[in-house]
C-alpha cells in the first residue's frame, strides 16, 4: 500500500509520505521497543521486540500479541521470517533461534550446534531454512519434524568475519553478508 513502517524504542510508526502515526502495543502487554520487523507473503506486518513478545498484524492496522501454548522468549528478538511450508522463526538475542511448525515451539540454541546464542539477523531462504548471522559465523537452520539441522559457515570456509550483522538475499541465489570488521561480501552458495 505504500506505507513505510519504522520500529522504534518508542514503538511501531506507519509513515504514509506526510506524517508518521504511532501504532503503540498496550503498556501491560510489551515494552513498545521494536527490535524487528517481518512481512509475510499475505502482506500480514510482524514486530519482535526487546522483551521477547511478538506482535502481528490481525487487520489492517491492528495488531495483536501471538500467543504460543509454550510461551515466547524473554530475549530480544532480532529477527523474523516464515518459510513456504508455514513454519514461523525467531532469532534472538540471548537465547538462539526459535522456530514454531503451526503446532510447537523449538528453540535451537548452542547445544544444538548453533556457534553462539546472540543472534544479529534472519533470512529464511525459498526453501525455508532459516539463515543467521552470528558471533560465529552464518548457520543455516532447518527442522523436519522434530530433526533439529545447521550447518554452519564461518572464517575456515572463506567468511572474512566471524561476527555476521546483516544477511540480504540479492534475488539471484546469493547473499550480501554485512561483517562487523570485514565490510560487505558477496556469498554465492554455489560456488
Amino acid at each position: 500500500e505504500g506505507f513505510i513502517w519504522v520500529g522504534t524504542d518508542r514503538g511501531l510508526f506507519r509513515y504514509d509520505g506526510r506524517q508518521y502515526e504511532l501504532f503503540a502495543m498496550p503498556d501491560s502487554l510489551c515494552n513498545n521497543e521494536v527490535t524487528a520487523l517481518y512481512e509475510n507473503a499475505a502482506g500480514q506486518l510482524w514486530a519482535g521486540f526487546s522483551d521477547g513478545q511478538v506482535f502481528h498484524e490481525q487487520r489492517a492496522g491492528q495488531f495483536v500479541m501471538w500467543t504460543l501454548e509454550e510461551g515466547l522468549p524473554v530475549a530480544p528478538i532480532t529477527g523474523l521470517g516464515e518459510g513456504a511450508d508455514g513454519q514461523i522463526w525467531m532469532a534472538t538475542y540471548g537465547e538462539g533461534l526459535y522456530v514454531h511448525n503451526g503446532r510447537h515451539l523449538y528453540n535451537l540454541n548452542t547445544d544444538d550446534g548453533l556457534p553462539g546464542n546472540d543472534l544479529y539477523t534472519l533470512h529464511v531462504d525459498d526453501a525455508g531454512r532459516a539463515w543467521v548471522g552470528t558471533d560465529g559465523g552464518i548457520s543455516i537452520c532447518s527442522m523436519q519434524g522434530q530433526s533439529k539441522n545447521i550447518e554452519n559457515i564461518t572464517t575456515a570456509d572463506g567468511l572474512p568475519d566471524e561476527i555476521v550483522r546483516v544477511i540480504q538475499p540479492d534475488g539471484k541465489g546469493r547473499y550480501w553478508i554485512g561483517t562487523y570488521g570485514q565490510g560487505v561480501v558477496r556469498y554465492d552458495p554455489q560456488s
